[in-house]
């Protein structure tokens, strides 16, 4: 089983430089990592196994994709999530985002109503957008920066209007 490690570290700083300043270049600082061990965690989606021995992976937190775009459910994401918070995992949902098709504001939308939400039970992570490279090969799906960034902030402010949380990021 083949999983993507994750440290969790203010990746939030990418979202707030797009959507709570009005400068377009904004120099993002990376943090000093020198002597201080981040938590690890794992995502996971469909292409992993349904149910997975979260104590076996010795990790604090997990990501599990629930959607993508506005089509596409993860069909294991009710267990894998279930498992994942009866494992003792703080975990999170996220969304593989397709910023060429539908509005941030309609995926963000999508995201929550399909397993994105947020809940103040102390073992539920803010949901998170993979902006990962484009299935189809095109810089930033084809979209110019501005575009990308519009895309961007009308996500993240359509999915903190709904669940009063700031949404984290992955590239």
């Amino acid at each position: 089983m083949q999983l993507r490690l994750l440290s969790l570290f203010p990746i939030c700083s990418i979202f707030s430089a797009f959507c709570d300043s009005p400068a377009q270049n904004v120099e993002i600082q990376e943090p000093n990592i020198t002597s201080f061990a981040y938590p690890e965690g794992v995502d996971v989606s469909a292409s992993n196994p349904e149910h997975i021995d979260w104590k076996a992976l010795h990790i604090q937190f997990a990501y599990i994709k629930a959607t993508e775009g506005t089509t596409y459910r993860n069909p294991k994401f009710s267990s894998q999530y279930t498992e994942a918070y009866k494992a003792g995992l703080i975990r999170g949902a996220y969304h593989f985002a397709h910023p060429d098709g539908k509005s941030g504001e309609e995926q963000a939308r999508y995201f929550i109503e399909h397993g994105g939400g947020w809940s103040k039970d102390g073992k539920t992570l803010p949901g998170m957008v993979d902006l990962g490279a484009d299935p189809h090969g095109k810089t930033c799906y084809g979209l110019s920066d501005a575009a990308m960034v519009k895309w961007i902030r009308a996500f993240v402010k359509e999915y903190r209007a709904k669940t009063s949380r700031r949404v984290t990021s992955t590239i």
